[in-house]
């Protein structure tokens, strides 16, 4: 896990109440790649998958649950989804967008990190 936490650059209310911090930033986390894989892919080639690849590495690492499993990868796609009606394609918005998030979840990462210290 911390390997791929290294490489990285919301659940619903009622749903966060059940959740552990942890399982909360996993699923932040989640809407990160999913975020991050739609603007890859129309900023910088339609053939990109490393934050599909991420997402799919971060799931084998942590070996979450079928339940957990099924709301990282809703996230995931919700994300995508989001992001794909409000950018459909490449623009100056879309790659400052890009960027903060990818501060965001290197913030998020080490945040992780910290915690299975």
């Amino acid at each position: 896990m911390l390997a791929v936490l290294a490489f990285l650059t919301a659940a619903s209310p009622a749903l966060g109440q059940s959740l552990t911090s942890f399982e909360r930033q996993m699923l932040e986390l989640s809407g990160h790649f999913g975020t991050m894989h739609h603007l890859s892919q129309i900023c910088e080639s339609e053939n990109v998958q490393i934050w599909r690849d991420n997402m799919l590495e971060l799931m084998r690492l942590e070996d979450p649950s079928r339940d957990q499993r099924q709301r990282m990868s809703e996230r995931f796609n919700g994300a995508y989804g989001e992001v794909e009606q409000r950018f459909p394609t490449c623009t100056a918005d879309a790659r400052n967008y890009a960027q903060q998030l990818g501060q965001d979840g290197a913030a998020l990462s080490t945040a992780m990190a910290r915690s299975l210290r």
